[in-house]
């Protein structure tokens, strides 16, 4: 798992540092961990990372605009937010944010967002191997954005590219239970980490798509959704 720790404090950095490391080394997961004193320094780096860190509160570039250009050129990547003054947490919904810890908050709460980001990192990087124009294709699950059904086989919308299959969406359905994948009408199945909001009728996804939601599902849908969103 690659890191990225993003704050202008060098004595939280080392701290942030030494605390991740522990709890991963004690997880048993192997990891990689960058660290950068400012958001200019962080863009700067052009990579992609599984997990992000980043200050809010930091000169020149703050954390919220960091995160916005960095969105700007990766959709990939879960951005956990540090801050001491949780209402500027706010802003943060605009680049799609997965957690806000405060600074000075508890361990229970840090090992708890950090548990949640193994399990929807873990889920993010399986696979999805699918027959598309007769050929095995292999799909990360993160970057399926959604599953349509059309002319008798199905859509595959990626962050990259539209795919086509002769495989049914009931047989897909299945294939994609328990993972990050909601069937939200007959028609539609949607990663739900690609949703940015929806309505009575709509999910709005990554890369301005939009899938139908099933009135009969709204309820259950906002259940699944939900608990996905915020799982500890």
């Amino acid at each position: 798992m690659t890191i990225a720790l993003v704050d202008d404090e060098v004595f939280y950095l080392e701290k942030l540092r030494e605390s991740l490391s522990n709890a991963l080394n004690k997880l048993g997961i192997e990891y990689d961990i960058h660290t950068f004193r400012s958001g200019k320094a962080f863009l700067d780096s052009a990579r992609s990372y599984d997990l992000i860190y980043l200050d809010i509160e930091m000169p020149i570039i703050d954390g919220i605009n960091t995160a916005k250009l960095y969105r700007e050129r990766q959709s990939k990547g879960l951005i956990i937010f540090l801050t001491n003054h949780m209402e500027l947490i706010q802003n943060g919904y605009l680049v799609n944010a997965f957690r806000f810890i405060e600074k000075n908050g508890s361990d229970k709460k840090f090992r708890e967002a950090l548990k949640s980001a193994i399990v929807t990192i873990s889920d993010r990087k399986k696979e999805l191997i699918t027959m598309i124009n007769g050929a095995d294709i292999v799909l990360e699950h993160e970057d399926i954005v959604y599953i349509e059904a059309v002319n008798r086989g199905i859509k595959v919308v990626t962050l990259y590219d539209i795919l086509f299959s002769k495989v049914k969406i009931s047989d897909m359905a299945r294939k994609l239970d328990g993972s990050c994948f909601y069937q939200s009408h007959r028609a539609f199945i949607v990663n739900l980490n690609h949703i940015f909001r929806f309505d009575k009728r709509d999910i709005f996804l990554r890369g301005n798509n939009t899938a139908l939601l099933s009135v009969k599902k709204i309820n259950e849908f906002k259940e699944v959704y939900y608990n996905w969103k915020f799982k500890d």
